[in-house]
């Protein structure tokens, strides 16, 4: 274990309350880039941020008020999960009963400025690819701190892994696979409430287009309750943050009301619905396609917000409108979705040598299709007629749109 004796103490506090901390603090930028905060002890050596706190939910001290710094959030609102937990000697009294020792994984949703001027000479940020590249350029790592940093470091690797599968299995029509993908990757980092809403999102998507809509809306539903309390609570943190949570609250809400829509659209064309029924059913989705929207547009002010969100929202929001909403204004989204679908393609031409086939292919085709199908479902619905608008449905039904 690591030489705790060097470390300073909390003051007033009862030894058998305490716990010895090793916080492992682990920031993804947009990108999912991560950096890992290590603090410098007085012999020079690098390690995690560790020492004794009185309260068993707490990260360590330095840990927390370096997260405050960098996004300030309070520690309470960044969710952490204990991965190790032993029974040791008290680290600075050596006639104190044993302490409980417990290894915390805390993952928060902002890219470190870095170095960041808010940092002490004793606190930075390093970039973490492999921890024996780290341990390389900074010199061993102390006791368990480096199988702490490699089990974290394996965990987030192993999301991405199975989010990539996922993906891929999906847009291949491989349904039931990439059900399955996401399933694992929402059970890998059940701690990190954006990256679980982000799995579960997915997996919903897959179970949707196995014909399950029910369980799919229940799947997305809980989705949208992390991504909303991730977006609540990042309001009184950095932009980074804020812009990270709306980006995905956003697909959420949006693939939500996809969800939704879709049975309302077979139903009519069914004939189990009247049309002024399908209308009053759809009115929720309008609301989740419409938040969705709006606050894409404030996340697009702060940042900068891939064509594949603004595509797929506007696509589907302007089907809703025009179907069952505000025709004129569905106009206006399908026109907009289908010039960024031509823009898409543009830059993937200008881009392929460094895509993969696959990405090409999504790049070229699926936006600017999507853009394409949502004016044809508006310029039908705005002829008028039964013949008209149940071709209009059976368009916003078919696979090009993804209902």
């Amino acid at each position: 274990m690591v030489e705790k004796r060097d470390y300073p103490v909390a003051a007033n506090t009862e030894p058998l309350k305490q716990q010895w901390v090793d916080s492992v603090v682990i920031a993804l930028d947009a990108a999912d880039t991560k950096h890992v905060l290590l603090t410098q002890q007085p012999n020079g050596d690098w390690a995690l941020p560790c020492g004794l706190v009185p309260n068993k939910e707490a990260l360590s001290p330095v840990a927390e008020q370096e997260i405050w710094n960098q996004t300030g959030l309070e520690a309470d609102q960044v969710a952490t999960h204990t991965f190790a937990r032993e029974r040791i000697p008290h680290p600075y009294d050596d006639d104190a009963p044993n302490v409980d020792a417990v290894a915390k994984l805390a993952i928060i949703h902002a890219a470190p400025d870095y170095p960041n001027s808010n940092e002490s000479p004793q606190t930075r940020w390093f970039p973490l690819t492999e921890v024996d590249f780290l341990e390389d350029k900074l010199g061993r790592l102390p006791g368990d701190h480096g199988t702490y940093l490699s089990r974290a470091n394996e965990q987030i690797e192993t999301f991405n892994l199975f989010m990539r599968r996922g993906q891929k299995l999906h847009g291949l029509g491989r349904y039931r696979m990439a059900e399955l993908m996401y399933s694992h990757a929402a059970e890998t980092l059940p701690m990190d409430p954006l990256s679980s809403g982000r799995a579960l999102r997915g997996e919903a998507a897959s179970i949707n287009k196995q014909g399950s809509q029910p369980t799919a809306s229940k799947k997305v539903e809980a989705a949208l309750a992390l991504h909303y309390d991730v977006l609540d609570a990042s309001m009184s943190g950095s932009q980074e943050a804020q812009s990270k949570a709306a980006r995905e609250w956003a697909q959420t809400a949006g693939v939500l009301g996809r969800i939704t829509l879709a049975p309302i659209v077979k139903q009519e064309l069914g004939k189990t619905l009247t049309t002024a029924e399908a209308r009053q059913q759809a009115q929720t989705v309008l609301e989740y396609m419409e938040g969705a929207h709006d606050t894409i547009s404030l996340v697009e002010i702060m940042t900068n917000v891939p064509d594949q969100y603004r595509i797929n929202i506007l696509s589907h929001l302007a089907v809703a409108q025009s179907l069952y909403g505000d025709v004129k204004q569905g106009r206006e989204n399908a026109r907009q979705a289908a010039w960024l679908g031509k823009q898409s393609e543009a830059r993937s031409n200008a881009t392929s040598a460094d895509m993969s086939a696959f990405d090409r292919f999504l790049a070229k085709n699926r936006a600017i299709i999507r853009g394409r199908a949502a004016q044809a479902v508006n310029g039908l619905t705005r002829l008028g007629g039964s013949f008209g608008r149940r071709v209009a449905l059976r368009i916003a039904q078919g696979k090009k749109l993804g209902l």
